[in-house]
């Protein structure tokens, strides 16, 4: 993690109203699922087996919040890349041929935290700071998520090399 990303965390773990990401578990979501079958992970598979390769960097550009920075209840770090772009176009389409829906609105990012009380200055005066170096992306992942008191747990349920 670039440094001043890792100075950041630092600052948002001291916030008591912050359910903070562990930098384990960071990732980026190319679709979204909601609860699935086994028929359909299979099909999620293939899918992700026929995305083009090809390992790339990502552009981490600024803090930003959902649904929007008035009503802060995620905070996250903003991602540029064609390639990336190129990649969630591509997964899009195998998994529409596969028979399901299509992303909408794709907004590349990096959860950082999710926000459960009315954000203060500690984390309002974070949005749009910016310039926070590249990251790699080598591998898309189908993951399994668990919501837990401590946060969600992860689980990999087939991966692909780029």
């Amino acid at each position: 993690m670039p440094a001043k990303a890792a100075a950041i965390m630092e600052t948002l773990r001291r916030v008591p109203y912050l359910n903070v990401v562990d930098d384990k578990k960071f990732h980026m979501t190319l679709h979204f699922f909601g609860e699935i079958d086994a028929k359909d992970i299979a099909l999620v598979k293939e899918a992700m087996d026929s995305i083009p390769k090809g390992a790339f960097k990502m552009q981490l550009t600024r803090i930003g919040a959902f649904p929007d920075e008035k009503r802060i209840r995620v905070l996250w770090i903003g991602v540029e890349s064609p390639e990336l772009l190129r990649l969630q176009a591509a997964l899009e389409r195998a998994l529409e041929e596969k028979g399901f829906n299509s992303e909408r609105g794709y907004i590349p990012h990096v959860t950082l935290a999710r926000v459960r009380a009315r954000p203060g200055v500690e984390v309002t005066g974070l949005i749009g700071e910016a310039g926070f170096g590249h990251a790699d992306a080598d591998t898309v992942s189908l993951y399994q998520s668990t919501p837990t008191k401590q946060g969600h747990e992860y689980k990999v349920l087939h991966s692909v090399k780029l």
